[in-house]
Protein backbone atom coordinates (compact mmCIF):
# COMPACT_ATOMS: atom_id res chain seq x y z
CA UNK A 1 0.00 0.00 0.00
CA UNK A 2 1.35 3.72 -1.02
CA UNK A 3 2.42 5.45 2.17
CA UNK A 4 -0.17 8.26 1.90
CA UNK A 5 -3.01 5.18 1.97
CA UNK A 6 -1.35 4.35 5.35
CA UNK A 7 -1.34 7.40 6.61
CA UNK A 8 -4.88 7.89 5.51
CA UNK A 9 -6.57 4.84 6.83
CA UNK A 10 -3.69 5.14 10.10
CA UNK A 11 -4.68 8.69 11.02
CA UNK A 12 -8.00 9.71 9.81
CA UNK A 13 -10.56 6.64 10.19
CA UNK A 14 -13.91 5.90 9.53
CA UNK A 15 -15.66 9.47 7.14
CA UNK A 16 -18.80 11.08 9.09
CA UNK A 17 -19.81 10.53 5.08
CA UNK A 18 -18.76 6.70 5.25
CA UNK A 19 -16.23 7.16 1.88
CA UNK A 20 -13.60 5.68 3.91
CA UNK A 21 -12.48 4.12 7.04
CA UNK A 22 -11.57 5.28 10.10
CA UNK A 23 -11.92 8.33 12.44
CA UNK A 24 -11.91 11.82 10.16
CA UNK A 25 -10.40 14.86 12.00
CA UNK A 26 -13.68 16.23 12.82
CA UNK A 27 -14.46 18.10 16.09
CA UNK A 28 -16.82 16.56 17.95
CA UNK A 29 -19.49 19.01 17.26
CA UNK A 30 -19.22 18.40 13.48
CA UNK A 31 -21.95 17.86 11.43
CA UNK A 32 -23.60 14.29 10.87
CA UNK A 33 -23.32 12.68 7.68
CA UNK A 34 -23.42 9.00 7.98
CA UNK A 35 -24.97 7.31 4.75
CA UNK A 36 -28.29 7.06 5.03
CA UNK A 37 -28.65 8.83 8.22
CA UNK A 38 -31.61 12.02 8.49
CA UNK A 39 -29.41 14.87 9.50
CA UNK A 40 -30.61 16.48 12.87
CA UNK A 41 -33.17 19.40 12.13
CA UNK A 42 -33.75 17.88 8.91
CA UNK A 43 -37.22 16.55 7.66
CA UNK A 44 -37.11 12.98 6.40
CA UNK A 45 -34.95 12.04 3.30
CA UNK A 46 -36.01 9.98 0.63
CA UNK A 47 -33.62 8.73 -1.52
CA UNK A 48 -30.07 7.68 -0.30
CA UNK A 49 -28.01 8.91 -3.02
CA UNK A 50 -29.82 6.73 -5.81
CA UNK A 51 -30.05 8.00 -9.18
CA UNK A 52 -32.44 10.85 -9.95
CA UNK A 53 -35.56 10.92 -9.91
CA UNK A 54 -37.92 12.18 -13.17
CA UNK A 55 -39.31 15.60 -13.05
CA UNK A 56 -42.72 15.83 -14.36
CA UNK A 57 -43.49 19.69 -15.42
CA UNK A 58 -43.48 18.36 -18.66
CA UNK A 59 -46.67 16.91 -18.30
CA UNK A 60 -47.85 13.60 -17.34
CA UNK A 61 -48.29 10.64 -19.59
CA UNK A 62 -50.69 9.79 -21.78
CA UNK A 63 -53.70 10.10 -20.58
CA UNK A 64 -53.25 12.27 -17.49
CA UNK A 65 -51.10 10.38 -15.74
CA UNK A 66 -48.94 12.87 -12.89
CA UNK A 67 -45.98 11.78 -10.84
CA UNK A 68 -47.07 9.31 -7.74
CA UNK A 69 -45.53 12.08 -5.29
CA UNK A 70 -47.70 14.02 -4.19
CA UNK A 71 -46.13 17.37 -2.69
CA UNK A 72 -46.77 18.07 1.23
CA UNK A 73 -49.81 19.59 2.97
CA UNK A 74 -50.56 23.57 2.21
CA UNK A 75 -48.90 25.13 5.50
CA UNK A 76 -50.93 27.40 7.60
CA UNK A 77 -52.63 30.33 6.43
CA UNK A 78 -52.41 29.10 2.54
CA UNK A 79 -56.12 29.05 0.93
CA UNK A 80 -57.10 26.65 -1.79
CA UNK A 81 -55.77 27.46 -5.31
CA UNK A 82 -57.96 29.57 -6.96
CA UNK A 83 -58.17 32.12 -4.09
CA UNK A 84 -57.75 35.75 -5.11
CA UNK A 85 -55.85 36.54 -1.58
CA UNK A 86 -53.12 33.35 -1.01
CA UNK A 87 -51.43 33.85 1.75
CA UNK A 88 -53.23 35.35 4.94
CA UNK A 89 -49.94 35.79 7.07
CA UNK A 90 -45.99 34.65 6.67
CA UNK A 91 -44.87 31.41 7.14
CA UNK A 92 -41.41 30.38 8.65
CA UNK A 93 -39.50 27.60 7.54
CA UNK A 94 -38.23 24.42 9.27
CA UNK A 95 -34.55 24.33 10.65
CA UNK A 96 -33.08 21.98 8.15
CA UNK A 97 -29.49 20.74 7.03
CA UNK A 98 -29.49 21.02 3.80
CA UNK A 99 -26.59 18.78 1.51
CA UNK A 100 -25.81 21.33 -1.00
CA UNK A 101 -26.28 20.33 -4.70
CA UNK A 102 -23.75 19.05 -6.98
CA UNK A 103 -23.24 22.48 -8.96
CA UNK A 104 -23.04 23.53 -5.36
CA UNK A 105 -20.47 21.51 -4.25
CA UNK A 106 -18.19 22.13 -7.15
CA UNK A 107 -19.05 25.75 -6.86
CA UNK A 108 -17.36 25.95 -3.83
CA UNK A 109 -14.77 23.56 -4.22
CA UNK A 110 -13.50 25.73 -6.95
CA UNK A 111 -13.74 29.08 -5.11
CA UNK A 112 -11.57 27.47 -2.35
CA UNK A 113 -8.59 26.26 -4.17
CA UNK A 114 -8.87 28.94 -6.85
CA UNK A 115 -8.96 26.30 -9.76
CA UNK A 116 -10.75 26.57 -13.45
CA UNK A 117 -12.82 24.07 -15.87
CA UNK A 118 -9.00 23.78 -17.84
CA UNK A 119 -7.32 23.04 -14.09
CA UNK A 120 -10.14 20.61 -13.06
CA UNK A 121 -12.71 19.39 -14.79
CA UNK A 122 -15.39 18.83 -12.19
CA UNK A 123 -16.32 15.85 -10.09
CA UNK A 124 -18.20 12.95 -10.87
CA UNK A 125 -21.00 12.81 -9.35
CA UNK A 126 -24.61 11.08 -10.10
CA UNK A 127 -27.67 13.38 -10.88
CA UNK A 128 -29.38 15.07 -7.70
CA UNK A 129 -32.88 13.64 -7.18
CA UNK A 130 -35.73 15.90 -8.46
CA UNK A 131 -38.57 16.73 -6.55
CA UNK A 132 -42.24 16.17 -7.15
CA UNK A 133 -41.96 19.85 -8.30
CA UNK A 134 -38.97 18.81 -10.37
CA UNK A 135 -36.38 20.83 -8.51
CA UNK A 136 -32.96 19.00 -7.77
CA UNK A 137 -32.28 21.16 -4.47
CA UNK A 138 -34.68 19.49 -2.61
CA UNK A 139 -33.44 19.30 1.40
CA UNK A 140 -35.63 16.23 1.62
CA UNK A 141 -34.58 14.94 -1.42
CA UNK A 142 -30.53 15.95 -1.14
CA UNK A 143 -29.14 13.12 0.78
CA UNK A 144 -26.06 11.22 1.72
CA UNK A 145 -25.90 7.45 0.90
CA UNK A 146 -22.65 4.90 0.08
CA UNK A 147 -22.51 6.28 -3.24
CA UNK A 148 -22.89 9.79 -3.20
CA UNK A 149 -19.96 9.82 -0.22
CA UNK A 150 -17.82 7.91 -2.43
CA UNK A 151 -17.60 10.12 -5.25
CA UNK A 152 -17.50 12.90 -2.76
CA UNK A 153 -14.64 11.09 -1.63
CA UNK A 154 -13.09 10.87 -5.02
CA UNK A 155 -13.61 14.41 -6.20
CA UNK A 156 -12.01 15.16 -2.79
CA UNK A 157 -8.92 12.69 -4.14
CA UNK A 158 -8.94 14.31 -7.57
CA UNK A 159 -8.80 17.86 -6.02
CA UNK A 160 -6.09 16.79 -3.45
CA UNK A 161 -4.00 15.66 -6.46
CA UNK A 162 -3.87 19.10 -8.52
CA UNK A 163 -3.52 21.09 -5.36
CA UNK A 164 -0.33 18.88 -4.36
CA UNK A 165 1.24 18.77 -8.32
CA UNK A 166 4.35 21.15 -8.86
CA UNK A 167 2.30 23.82 -10.98
CA UNK A 168 -0.18 24.58 -8.56
CA UNK A 169 0.49 23.80 -4.52
CA UNK A 170 3.51 26.53 -4.30
CA UNK A 171 0.33 28.71 -5.67
CA UNK A 172 -1.85 27.38 -2.93
CA UNK A 173 0.18 27.00 0.06
CA UNK A 174 3.63 29.24 -0.75
CA UNK A 175 4.83 28.20 2.20
CA UNK A 176 4.56 24.07 1.56
CA UNK A 177 8.44 24.18 1.00
CA UNK A 178 9.51 24.87 5.09
CA UNK A 179 6.90 23.38 6.21
CA UNK A 180 5.89 23.05 9.95
CA UNK A 181 2.85 23.67 12.14
CA UNK A 182 2.91 27.44 10.80
CA UNK A 183 2.12 26.22 7.01
CA UNK A 184 -0.45 24.22 8.20
CA UNK A 185 -2.45 26.47 10.05
CA UNK A 186 -1.99 28.90 7.08
CA UNK A 187 -3.35 26.03 4.88
CA UNK A 188 -5.99 25.44 6.95
CA UNK A 189 -6.79 29.18 7.66
CA UNK A 190 -6.76 30.11 3.76
CA UNK A 191 -9.07 27.24 2.52
CA UNK A 192 -10.84 26.12 5.54
CA UNK A 193 -13.43 28.74 6.01
CA UNK A 194 -13.89 28.80 2.16
CA UNK A 195 -15.38 25.38 2.42
CA UNK A 196 -17.21 25.99 5.30
CA UNK A 197 -18.50 28.93 4.62
CA UNK A 198 -17.94 30.48 8.05
CA UNK A 199 -14.32 30.83 10.48
CA UNK A 200 -13.23 27.67 11.99
CA UNK A 201 -13.39 27.21 15.68
CA UNK A 202 -9.71 26.60 17.31
CA UNK A 203 -10.57 23.16 18.55
CA UNK A 204 -10.98 22.21 14.55
CA UNK A 205 -7.97 24.20 13.60
CA UNK A 206 -5.98 22.42 16.07
CA UNK A 207 -7.04 18.96 15.02
CA UNK A 208 -6.30 19.58 11.32
CA UNK A 209 -2.59 21.12 12.03
CA UNK A 210 -1.90 18.11 14.31
CA UNK A 211 -2.51 15.75 11.31
CA UNK A 212 0.77 17.43 9.38
CA UNK A 213 2.48 16.53 13.16
CA UNK A 214 0.83 12.66 12.76
CA UNK A 215 2.07 12.52 8.86
CA UNK A 216 5.62 13.87 9.88
CA UNK A 217 5.46 10.74 12.00
CA UNK A 218 4.49 8.64 10.11
CA UNK A 219 7.61 9.03 7.83
CA UNK A 220 5.27 11.49 5.47
CA UNK A 221 6.30 14.87 4.06
CA UNK A 222 4.24 18.19 4.20
CA UNK A 223 2.98 17.80 0.44
CA UNK A 224 0.92 14.43 1.87
CA UNK A 225 -0.51 16.37 4.84
CA UNK A 226 -2.28 18.95 2.28
CA UNK A 227 -3.11 16.23 0.06
CA UNK A 228 -5.08 14.09 3.04
CA UNK A 229 -5.99 17.75 4.33
CA UNK A 230 -7.89 18.69 1.58
CA UNK A 231 -9.38 15.17 1.08
CA UNK A 232 -10.34 15.56 4.82
CA UNK A 233 -11.62 18.97 3.95
CA UNK A 234 -13.92 18.58 1.04
CA UNK A 235 -15.62 15.09 2.47
CA UNK A 236 -16.20 17.24 5.79
CA UNK A 237 -20.02 17.18 6.72
CA UNK A 238 -19.19 20.99 7.46
CA UNK A 239 -18.61 21.45 3.87
CA UNK A 240 -21.25 18.64 2.15
CA UNK A 241 -23.90 20.44 4.18
CA UNK A 242 -25.43 23.67 4.35
CA UNK A 243 -26.77 24.50 8.32
CA UNK A 244 -29.83 26.70 8.89
CA UNK A 245 -30.55 25.20 12.14
CA UNK A 246 -29.42 28.75 14.08
CA UNK A 247 -29.50 28.93 18.03
CA UNK A 248 -32.52 29.38 20.29
CA UNK A 249 -34.50 32.62 20.65
CA UNK A 250 -37.37 33.85 21.95
CA UNK A 251 -38.70 30.09 21.30
CA UNK A 252 -37.71 30.00 17.59
CA UNK A 253 -34.33 29.51 15.97
CA UNK A 254 -31.74 32.59 15.02
CA UNK A 255 -29.78 31.66 11.55
CA UNK A 256 -26.08 32.73 12.76
CA UNK A 257 -24.91 35.61 10.66
CA UNK A 258 -22.64 33.46 8.47
CA UNK A 259 -25.70 31.00 8.10
CA UNK A 260 -27.68 33.61 6.43
CA UNK A 261 -24.77 34.63 4.22
CA UNK A 262 -24.62 31.15 3.27
CA UNK A 263 -28.52 30.85 2.67
CA UNK A 264 -28.07 34.15 0.53
CA UNK A 265 -25.34 33.16 -1.76
CA UNK A 266 -26.20 29.86 -2.98
CA UNK A 267 -29.57 30.85 -3.39
CA UNK A 268 -28.58 33.89 -5.64
CA UNK A 269 -25.93 32.65 -7.37
CA UNK A 270 -25.35 29.40 -6.88
CA UNK A 271 -22.01 29.14 -5.10
CA UNK A 272 -20.71 30.16 -1.53
CA UNK A 273 -20.59 33.87 0.19
CA UNK A 274 -18.07 35.81 -1.77
CA UNK A 275 -15.62 37.42 0.54
CA UNK A 276 -17.25 40.99 1.01
CA UNK A 277 -20.37 38.93 2.03
CA UNK A 278 -18.23 36.81 4.47
CA UNK A 279 -16.65 39.75 6.37
CA UNK A 280 -20.32 41.35 6.57
CA UNK A 281 -21.21 37.96 8.14
CA UNK A 282 -18.07 37.71 10.62
CA UNK A 283 -18.95 41.46 11.87
CA UNK A 284 -22.65 40.59 12.55
CA UNK A 285 -24.10 43.20 10.03
CA UNK A 286 -26.77 40.57 8.78
CA UNK A 287 -29.17 40.85 11.36
CA UNK A 288 -31.85 42.54 10.29
CA UNK A 289 -34.44 42.55 7.04
CA UNK A 290 -32.58 45.49 5.56
CA UNK A 291 -29.10 44.13 5.88
CA UNK A 292 -30.03 40.97 4.06
CA UNK A 293 -31.68 42.89 1.47
CA UNK A 294 -29.16 45.14 1.04
CA UNK A 295 -26.71 42.38 1.07
CA UNK A 296 -29.02 40.20 -1.27
CA UNK A 297 -29.15 43.58 -3.58
CA UNK A 298 -24.79 42.90 -3.64
CA UNK A 299 -25.47 39.74 -5.31
CA UNK A 300 -28.13 40.07 -7.46
CA UNK A 301 -27.19 43.67 -8.79
CA UNK A 302 -22.96 44.49 -9.76
CA UNK A 303 -22.03 48.04 -8.96
CA UNK A 304 -23.06 49.22 -12.62
CA UNK A 305 -26.64 48.40 -11.81
CA UNK A 306 -26.65 45.20 -14.53
CA UNK A 307 -27.82 41.86 -13.42
CA UNK A 308 -24.92 39.69 -12.30
CA UNK A 309 -24.33 36.51 -14.79
CA UNK A 310 -24.10 34.23 -11.80
CA UNK A 311 -28.15 34.94 -10.49
CA UNK A 312 -29.20 35.24 -14.18
CA UNK A 313 -27.43 31.51 -14.44
CA UNK A 314 -29.41 30.86 -11.11
CA UNK A 315 -32.65 32.01 -12.33
CA UNK A 316 -32.41 30.16 -15.43
CA UNK A 317 -31.74 26.96 -13.65
CA UNK A 318 -34.78 27.76 -11.70
CA UNK A 319 -36.49 28.50 -14.72
CA UNK A 320 -35.51 25.08 -16.69
CA UNK A 321 -36.86 22.90 -13.31
CA UNK A 322 -40.15 24.69 -12.90
CA UNK A 323 -40.74 24.40 -16.28
CA UNK A 324 -39.59 20.69 -16.79
CA UNK A 325 -36.79 21.85 -19.96
CA UNK A 326 -34.15 19.47 -19.45
CA UNK A 327 -35.88 16.54 -21.32
CA UNK A 328 -35.98 18.58 -24.57
CA UNK A 329 -32.18 17.48 -25.55
CA UNK A 330 -33.37 13.96 -25.51
CA UNK A 331 -37.00 14.18 -26.83
CA UNK A 332 -38.11 12.14 -30.23
CA UNK A 333 -40.56 12.60 -32.55
CA UNK A 334 -41.96 10.60 -35.49
CA UNK A 335 -40.27 11.33 -38.38
CA UNK A 336 -43.24 10.65 -40.64
CA UNK A 337 -44.98 13.17 -38.86
CA UNK A 338 -42.57 15.93 -38.06
CA UNK A 339 -39.71 15.01 -40.89
CA UNK A 340 -37.94 18.35 -40.45
CA UNK A 341 -37.36 17.98 -36.53
CA UNK A 342 -33.85 17.59 -36.41
CA UNK A 343 -31.40 17.88 -33.44
CA UNK A 344 -30.36 21.43 -34.97
CA UNK A 345 -33.85 22.40 -34.62
CA UNK A 346 -33.61 20.53 -31.02
CA UNK A 347 -31.01 22.68 -30.55
CA UNK A 348 -32.46 25.89 -31.71
CA UNK A 349 -35.63 25.39 -29.05
CA UNK A 350 -32.96 25.47 -26.15
CA UNK A 351 -31.60 28.22 -27.25
CA UNK A 352 -34.65 30.38 -28.07
CA UNK A 353 -36.51 29.93 -24.96
CA UNK A 354 -33.34 30.42 -23.24
CA UNK A 355 -32.92 33.56 -25.34
CA UNK A 356 -37.00 34.25 -24.53
CA UNK A 357 -36.93 33.51 -20.99
CA UNK A 358 -33.32 36.20 -20.55
CA UNK A 359 -35.37 38.78 -22.55
CA UNK A 360 -38.51 38.74 -20.73
CA UNK A 361 -36.89 38.50 -17.36
CA UNK A 362 -33.64 40.24 -17.65
CA UNK A 363 -33.57 42.64 -20.47
CA UNK A 364 -37.35 43.97 -19.84
CA UNK A 365 -37.46 43.08 -16.28
CA UNK A 366 -41.17 41.48 -17.10
CA UNK A 367 -44.04 41.00 -14.70
CA UNK A 368 -45.54 37.58 -14.54
CA UNK A 369 -48.55 38.85 -17.24
CA UNK A 370 -45.29 39.90 -19.80
CA UNK A 371 -43.61 36.27 -19.29
CA UNK A 372 -47.54 34.67 -20.33
CA UNK A 373 -48.31 37.62 -23.13
CA UNK A 374 -45.08 38.81 -24.54
CA UNK A 375 -45.22 39.23 -28.75
CA UNK A 376 -41.61 38.62 -29.70
CA UNK A 377 -39.71 35.50 -29.03
CA UNK A 378 -36.39 34.76 -30.44
CA UNK A 379 -34.94 32.82 -33.68
CA UNK A 380 -31.50 31.99 -35.46
CA UNK A 381 -31.12 30.82 -39.44
CA UNK A 382 -32.60 27.26 -37.86
CA UNK A 383 -35.75 28.40 -36.34
CA UNK A 384 -36.33 31.20 -38.94
CA UNK A 385 -36.64 28.58 -41.15
CA UNK A 386 -38.19 26.07 -39.17
CA UNK A 387 -41.39 28.22 -38.25
CA UNK A 388 -41.32 30.35 -41.47
CA UNK A 389 -40.61 33.84 -39.43
CA UNK A 390 -38.30 36.47 -38.39
CA UNK A 391 -34.98 37.20 -39.95
CA UNK A 392 -31.40 35.61 -38.41
CA UNK A 393 -28.65 34.80 -41.10
CA UNK A 394 -27.03 32.99 -38.63
CA UNK A 395 -26.27 30.99 -34.96
CA UNK A 396 -27.05 34.03 -33.26
CA UNK A 397 -30.53 34.22 -31.75
CA UNK A 398 -32.31 37.64 -32.78
CA UNK A 399 -35.80 39.34 -31.13
CA UNK A 400 -38.80 38.51 -33.65
CA UNK A 401 -42.23 39.46 -33.43
CA UNK A 402 -44.68 36.50 -33.51
CA UNK A 403 -47.37 36.55 -36.16
CA UNK A 404 -50.56 36.89 -35.64
CA UNK A 405 -52.69 33.94 -34.55
CA UNK A 406 -49.36 31.98 -33.34
CA UNK A 407 -49.72 32.51 -29.83
CA UNK A 408 -47.74 34.94 -27.65
CA UNK A 409 -45.78 34.13 -24.09
CA UNK A 410 -44.38 31.25 -22.91
CA UNK A 411 -47.57 28.75 -23.14
CA UNK A 412 -46.66 29.44 -27.42
CA UNK A 413 -42.73 28.83 -26.98
CA UNK A 414 -41.69 25.85 -29.64
CA UNK A 415 -39.97 24.56 -26.70
CA UNK A 416 -42.79 23.88 -24.58
CA UNK A 417 -45.12 23.00 -27.04
CA UNK A 418 -42.83 20.37 -28.20
CA UNK A 419 -42.06 18.65 -24.74
CA UNK A 420 -46.44 18.59 -23.77
CA UNK A 421 -46.92 16.57 -27.00
CA UNK A 422 -47.21 13.31 -28.13
CA UNK A 423 -44.58 12.19 -30.38
CA UNK A 424 -46.56 12.14 -32.91
CA UNK A 425 -49.01 14.64 -32.58
CA UNK A 426 -50.42 17.58 -29.99
CA UNK A 427 -51.37 16.49 -26.37
CA UNK A 428 -53.95 18.75 -25.09
CA UNK A 429 -54.35 16.77 -21.79
CA UNK A 430 -50.29 17.15 -21.24
CA UNK A 431 -50.16 20.85 -22.36
CA UNK A 432 -53.82 21.52 -20.03
CA UNK A 433 -51.48 19.48 -17.18
CA UNK A 434 -48.87 22.61 -17.71
CA UNK A 435 -50.78 24.89 -16.91
CA UNK A 436 -52.80 23.89 -14.04
CA UNK A 437 -49.72 22.55 -12.18
CA UNK A 438 -47.29 25.29 -12.92
CA UNK A 439 -49.27 28.42 -13.47
CA UNK A 440 -52.03 27.63 -11.56
CA UNK A 441 -50.18 25.70 -9.18
CA UNK A 442 -53.65 23.05 -9.11
CA UNK A 443 -53.14 19.40 -7.67
CA UNK A 444 -54.65 17.02 -10.34
CA UNK A 445 -55.04 13.69 -8.69
CA UNK A 446 -53.43 10.79 -10.30
CA UNK A 447 -56.21 9.06 -13.40
CA UNK A 448 -57.75 5.52 -12.31
CA UNK A 449 -55.49 2.27 -12.27
CA UNK A 450 -57.57 1.05 -15.60
CA UNK A 451 -57.79 3.64 -18.35
CA UNK A 452 -58.21 2.98 -22.18
CA UNK A 453 -55.71 4.81 -23.80
CA UNK A 454 -56.09 7.85 -26.20
CA UNK A 455 -56.81 6.10 -30.13
CA UNK A 456 -54.04 6.34 -32.57
CA UNK A 457 -54.15 9.43 -34.97
CA UNK A 458 -56.24 8.79 -37.88
CA UNK A 459 -57.54 10.68 -41.03
CA UNK A 460 -61.11 11.02 -39.83
CA UNK A 461 -60.53 12.25 -36.26
CA UNK A 462 -58.90 15.29 -34.96
CA UNK A 463 -56.80 15.64 -32.02
CA UNK A 464 -60.17 16.73 -30.24
CA UNK A 465 -62.46 14.15 -31.10
CA UNK A 466 -60.10 11.49 -30.32
CA UNK A 467 -59.54 12.68 -26.44
CA UNK A 468 -63.07 13.83 -26.17
CA UNK A 469 -64.00 9.80 -26.90
CA UNK A 470 -62.46 8.90 -23.64
CA UNK A 471 -61.91 11.99 -21.45
CA UNK A 472 -65.14 13.11 -22.10
CA UNK A 473 -67.46 9.85 -22.21
CA UNK A 474 -65.73 8.57 -19.58
CA UNK A 475 -67.09 8.79 -16.20
CA UNK A 476 -63.88 8.39 -14.45
CA UNK A 477 -62.04 10.35 -16.54
CA UNK A 478 -64.18 13.56 -17.16
CA UNK A 479 -63.46 15.28 -13.69
CA UNK A 480 -60.20 16.08 -13.91
CA UNK A 481 -59.79 16.06 -17.79
CA UNK A 482 -62.26 18.81 -17.71
CA UNK A 483 -59.65 20.82 -15.72
CA UNK A 484 -56.83 20.03 -18.23
CA UNK A 485 -58.13 18.83 -21.73
CA UNK A 486 -59.94 22.38 -22.33
CA UNK A 487 -56.62 24.58 -21.64
CA UNK A 488 -55.11 22.47 -24.39
CA UNK A 489 -57.77 22.14 -27.06
CA UNK A 490 -57.09 26.18 -26.86
CA UNK A 491 -53.47 25.62 -27.63
CA UNK A 492 -53.95 22.82 -30.93
CA UNK A 493 -53.53 25.31 -33.89
CA UNK A 494 -49.61 25.13 -32.91
CA UNK A 495 -48.80 21.17 -33.72
CA UNK A 496 -46.45 19.05 -32.03
CA UNK A 497 -43.41 20.96 -32.50
CA UNK A 498 -44.70 24.40 -31.88
CA UNK A 499 -45.60 25.54 -35.65
CA UNK A 500 -48.91 27.20 -36.68
CA UNK A 501 -51.71 25.56 -38.46
CA UNK A 502 -55.02 26.22 -39.43
CA UNK A 503 -56.09 22.85 -40.80
CA UNK A 504 -55.63 19.34 -39.05
CA UNK A 505 -55.67 17.09 -42.13
CA UNK A 506 -58.95 18.00 -43.64
CA UNK A 507 -60.60 19.38 -41.14
CA UNK A 508 -60.53 22.84 -39.77
CA UNK A 509 -59.41 22.96 -36.26
CA UNK A 510 -61.51 24.57 -33.52
CA UNK A 511 -59.31 25.99 -30.55
CA UNK A 512 -61.83 27.33 -28.42
CA UNK A 513 -61.45 26.01 -24.79
CA UNK A 514 -62.26 26.69 -20.87
CA UNK A 515 -60.00 27.88 -18.34
CA UNK A 516 -62.32 26.40 -15.63
CA UNK A 517 -62.56 26.67 -11.59
CA UNK A 518 -60.20 29.83 -11.60
CA UNK A 519 -60.94 32.84 -9.25
CA UNK A 520 -62.80 34.60 -11.80
CA UNK A 521 -64.46 31.20 -12.71
CA UNK A 522 -65.05 28.98 -15.54
CA UNK A 523 -63.40 31.48 -18.55
CA UNK A 524 -64.01 30.79 -21.70
CA UNK A 525 -61.63 31.50 -24.84
CA UNK A 526 -60.25 31.24 -28.71
CA UNK A 527 -56.70 30.62 -29.51
CA UNK A 528 -53.22 30.67 -27.76
CA UNK A 529 -53.28 34.46 -27.49
CA UNK A 530 -56.64 34.54 -25.31
CA UNK A 531 -55.51 31.80 -23.27
CA UNK A 532 -52.39 33.91 -22.12
CA UNK A 533 -54.14 36.68 -21.77
CA UNK A 534 -56.73 34.89 -19.49
CA UNK A 535 -54.41 33.28 -17.60
CA UNK A 536 -52.21 37.10 -16.77
CA UNK A 537 -55.64 38.22 -15.38
CA UNK A 538 -55.77 35.44 -12.49
CA UNK A 539 -53.85 36.86 -9.41
CA UNK A 540 -53.30 33.24 -8.58
CA UNK A 541 -50.82 32.76 -11.42
CA UNK A 542 -48.24 35.34 -10.17
CA UNK A 543 -49.08 33.62 -7.04
CA UNK A 544 -48.23 30.26 -8.26
CA UNK A 545 -44.84 31.30 -9.82
CA UNK A 546 -43.38 32.79 -6.64
CA UNK A 547 -44.21 29.44 -4.16
CA UNK A 548 -42.29 27.66 -7.00
CA UNK A 549 -39.65 30.46 -6.71
CA UNK A 550 -40.02 30.29 -3.14
CA UNK A 551 -39.70 26.62 -3.42
CA UNK A 552 -36.69 26.62 -5.01
CA UNK A 553 -34.61 28.92 -2.99
CA UNK A 554 -35.61 27.71 0.40
CA UNK A 555 -35.54 23.88 -1.09
CA UNK A 556 -38.97 22.80 -0.07
CA UNK A 557 -41.97 21.68 -2.22
CA UNK A 558 -44.18 24.34 -3.20
CA UNK A 559 -46.97 24.15 -1.21
CA UNK A 560 -44.92 24.34 2.05
CA UNK A 561 -43.29 27.20 0.46
CA UNK A 562 -46.01 29.26 -0.45
CA UNK A 563 -46.47 31.69 2.18
CA UNK A 564 -42.40 32.09 3.20
CA UNK A 565 -42.53 35.93 1.15
CA UNK A 566 -46.01 36.69 1.70
CA UNK A 567 -45.43 40.53 0.69
CA UNK A 568 -43.22 40.05 -2.25
CA UNK A 569 -46.09 37.49 -3.48
CA UNK A 570 -48.54 40.50 -3.01
CA UNK A 571 -46.29 43.10 -4.55
CA UNK A 572 -45.93 40.35 -7.40
CA UNK A 573 -49.87 39.80 -7.36
CA UNK A 574 -50.36 43.44 -7.53
CA UNK A 575 -48.21 44.19 -10.23
CA UNK A 576 -46.07 46.42 -8.26
CA UNK A 577 -42.51 44.76 -8.85
CA UNK A 578 -41.00 42.38 -11.96
CA UNK A 579 -40.19 39.01 -11.36
CA UNK A 580 -36.55 39.52 -10.87
CA UNK A 581 -37.39 41.94 -8.04
CA UNK A 582 -39.40 39.36 -6.41
CA UNK A 583 -36.02 37.11 -5.84
CA UNK A 584 -34.83 40.53 -4.24
CA UNK A 585 -37.60 40.95 -2.37
CA UNK A 586 -37.34 37.04 -1.01
CA UNK A 587 -34.48 38.70 0.72
CA UNK A 588 -36.65 40.26 3.12
CA UNK A 589 -38.36 37.22 4.25
CA UNK A 590 -38.05 36.10 7.62
CA UNK A 591 -37.04 32.56 6.64
CA UNK A 592 -33.89 34.09 5.90
CA UNK A 593 -33.38 35.27 9.27
CA UNK A 594 -34.93 33.25 11.75
CA UNK A 595 -36.42 29.33 11.97
CA UNK A 596 -39.41 27.72 13.62
CA UNK A 597 -38.60 24.73 15.89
Amino acid sequence: MKLRELIFTGLLGTSLLGGCTGNIIEPESALPGTPGAKPPGATPGTNPGGPASPAGPAGPSEPGMVPAERPNEPAPGVKPPGSAVHCEAEVIAPRVLRRLTNNEIEATIRTAFGLDTVTWKGPSFIPDPASSDGFTNNSDRLTVGDEVAKRIVEAGKDVAEIVTSATQLPRIVPCAAVGGDACATQFVDSVGPKLFRRPLTAAEKERYVALSRKVKAQGGDFKAFVYWATVALIKSPNTVYRSELGEPAAGKFKLTNHEIASALSYAFTGGPPPPELMQLATANRLGTADDVEAAARTLIYAPDGQLRPAFKAQVLRFADQWLGLSPLANINKDKTVFADFSPEVQDALVGEIQAFLSGVLFENKGKPADLLTAPYTYVNATLAKFYGYGQAAGPDFVRAQRPANWGVGLMSQGAILTLAAANNSTSPTKRGHLVRERLLCTVVPPPPKAVAPIPEPTAAQTTRQRYEQIHVAVEECKGCHALMDPIGFGLEKLDGVGRVRTKEGQFDIDDSGVLASTSKGDIKFSGGQALAEALATLPEVSDCMADFASAYTFGLNHTSAACLARQGTEDLRQGKISIVDFFLKMARAESFRVRNP
